[in-house]
């Protein structure tokens, strides 16, 4: 059979992961709960915290003795725009200054403009068939190559080359309770909000929330760096997301090492789900067996065979080998020993003779009985469930 392997036919782009990391005073914060973030002069992470501000340097947080120049320069900006614009400074939501000395202020009445030599002037943004008269104005910011975006209750606008285009909540937009907003190197746009964080890079909309991707959901403030790694501040720590480039087999390689770790179980290498014993924490897991241990692993075995007949790697192929023959115990093992399932029923799963009897603690007539006249009367009862072999020979 001719082999077609990838790196000949197929030409593959990098490909965009994403690693969430998250910060507390465990890694040098002076306090948990923090106000706002921002990039210094250097590109340097800076946060505001309730016990201080600190800078983010070689992996940790540094406090530092005062208030970074890039957080007084806003203030002063703040109260300058203030009182340009005859308003209550408290009612400024957001303010930023882009091309040309232009500077945007996102307001509760709505979003004004000024470019340099001319007044103050409301936005009135028209794109198609959309005509915004935008209120309630959470954030507004500057992209690297001028464009001016802006998010509201209505949804998220952006400005370039003096053309307006609208995106509103009823086309994908995942959420609209904005507290700021930041561009990325490559035009890319975070956006946060109060039950999570929002990327969009022109065309897709992608949401973020919850444990796995950020500290806490409700964002006080996001920076993007030079490298493209968006940085959150929210009340339980600052999160981080890094958008590292790697290749597809950089990346399968990553997975399989984890299933390796924390995936396994048996002999066999059944691949199952893992528990932790704190959310977060890959450092403590643990097993159990699961009526899927097959689905799972047949799953799993397929991949490995897409991946050997693209890469014609005997890595793959010996993995998914493997994977096979813990599938064909599943039929093996039911047969002989103590109340054998019929011949070619295969197990679902397998448990360690060694452990606690199922039949005795779990899967007993007398559930069964029960389970039948109150949950569902076509329930069969099969006792003993589990068919028992004190000794099988491994042979993987």
């Amino acid at each position: 059979m001719e082999s077609f392997a990838s790196e000949k036919t197929v030409i593959l782009k990098d490909v965009r992961a994403e690693i969430s990391r998250k910060f507390s005073k465990a890694e040098g914060l002076p306090d948990e709960d923090c106000l706002a973030i921002a990039l210094d002069e250097k590109g340097q992470v800076v946060v505001e915290t309730k016990g201080g501000f600190a800078a983010f340097q070689d992996g940790h947080w540094k406090k530092l003795d005062e208030a970074p120049p890039v957080f007084t320069q806003k203030g002063h900006l703040k109260k300058r725009v203030a009182g340009a614009l005859k308003v209550d400074e408290k009612n400024i939501r957001d303010i930023a200054q882009g091309p040309g000395e232009q500077i945007a202020v996102a307001l509760e009445r709505g979003m004004m403009i000024k470019s340099q030599g001319s007044d103050w002037e409301r936005a009135h943004p028209r794109a198609g068939h959309h005509s915004w008269s935008p209120v309630d104005v959470r954030a507004v910011g500057y992209s690297a190559d001028g464009t001016l975006w802006f998010a509201c209750l209505q949804g998220v606008g952006y400005q370039k080359n003096g053309e307006w285009t609208l995106h509103p909540v009823c086309e994908g937009l995942p959420y609209n309770d904005f507290t700021s907003l930041a561009a990325g190197p490559d035009g890319e746009v975070y956006f946060g909000t109060t039950e999570g964080a929002i990327r969009f890079d022109g065309t897709t909309w992608e949401y973020r929330e919850g444990p796995r991707w950020l500290p806490d959901n409700d964002i006080r403030g996001v920076v993007v760096d030079k490298d493209g790694t968006s940085w959150f501040a929210t009340a339980k720590g600052v999160g981080c997301i890094e958008q590292p480039l790697m290749k597809l087999s950089e990346k399968a390689r990553k997975l399989e090492e984890d299933i390796d770790k924390h995936h396994r179980r048996t002999l066999y290498g059944y691949v199952i789900g893992a528990h932790l014993k704190n959310p977060g924490d890959r450092s403590e897991w643990s097993n159990e067996d699961n009526d899927n241990d097959g689905l799972w692993t047949g799953m799993y075995g397929a991949g490995e065979c897409f991946a050997y007949g693209a890469t014609n790697d005997p890595y793959h192929k010996e993995r998914a080998k493997k994977a096979f023959e813990a599938l064909r115990f599943l039929s093996q093992v039911t047969q002989g020993g103590e109340h054998p399932a019929p011949r070619g029923f295969p197990a679902r799963s397998i448990r360690p003779a060694s452990g606690p009897d199922p039949n005795v603690s779990e899967y007993t007539a007398e559930k069964d009985k029960e389970h039948r006249e109150n949950q569902d009367p076509l329930w069969k009862i099969i006792h003993p469930r589990w068919p028992r072999r004190w000794a099988v020979v491994l042979e993987v």
